[in-house]
């Protein structure tokens, strides 16, 4: 998988994991089936917990530290609002952390993480010095990444992907310049719906799955 050192440590299937809280739960039950079928398709692990809506970006971070620490190569993060419409499609490989850019920077809604050292040090960062200086902000985990990677170590930490590999946007939800390079098609790996009400969203994943 070129996922570099895993220190030892033992679990060696990737794995697909995700974590949401109960307002999410109707989301969750048509896009966490798609998760499950990406998981089968390659043969990794899966799993999908509820937490308290208080701190579930941060228990977000936690769950992908967990998983890096207990020896997984590569975990592939997914938000509860991001569905895998081709599982078919081989799984991004990286070296470090890859995940797609929109207007506002990196998107952290899919990420596929190789289990380095980097990394492992990245994500315990994130989830404490990260937590502090973005506690007080919208996307506090996507900012706290942006801050953490334009500073070293960690400034050559991302490797960024066109939008359309791993990450599409519905056509006409989203109103800024350029938007129309990210719009979902048949075939993608996954439609990703972020900051849309949960009844749009329901529409679209009706729509689509």
């Amino acid at each position: 998988m070129g996922c570099g050192d895993t220190g030892g440590l033992g679990e060696v299937n990737p794995a697909v994991i995700t974590c949401y809280s109960e307002n999410m739960a109707e989301v969750a039950a048509l896009t966490v089936p798609t998760h499950e079928r990406l998981a089968a398709t390659w043969s990794m692990h899966h799993e999908a917990r509820t937490v308290p809506q208080e701190g579930a970006i941060w228990a977000k971070i936690a769950m992908i530290r967990e998983y890096l620490e207990r020896g997984r190569p590569l975990v592939c993060w997914l938000d509860a609002d991001a569905a895998v419409t081709n599982p078919n499609k081989r799984e991004p490989r990286t070296s470090s952390l890859a995940l797609t850019c929109d207007v506002h920077g990196p998107n952290a809604g899919v990420m596929f993480i190789a289990n380095t050292l980097l990394t492992r040090q990245f994500f315990f960062a994130l989830s404490g010095y990260g937590r502090q200086l973005a506690a007080n902000s919208i996307n506090p985990e996507q900012t706290a990444i942006r801050w953490l990677t334009s500073h070293p170590p960690y400034d050559r930490l991302l490797d960024i992907r066109a939008q359309r590999t791993m990450n599409s946007y519905w056509p006409g939800a989203y109103d800024y310049p350029g938007a129309e390079a990210a719009h979902w098609e048949k075939g993608d790996f996954v439609l990703h719906l972020p900051g849309l009400q949960n009844e749009r969203r329901l529409e679209i994943l009706q729509q689509v799955l």
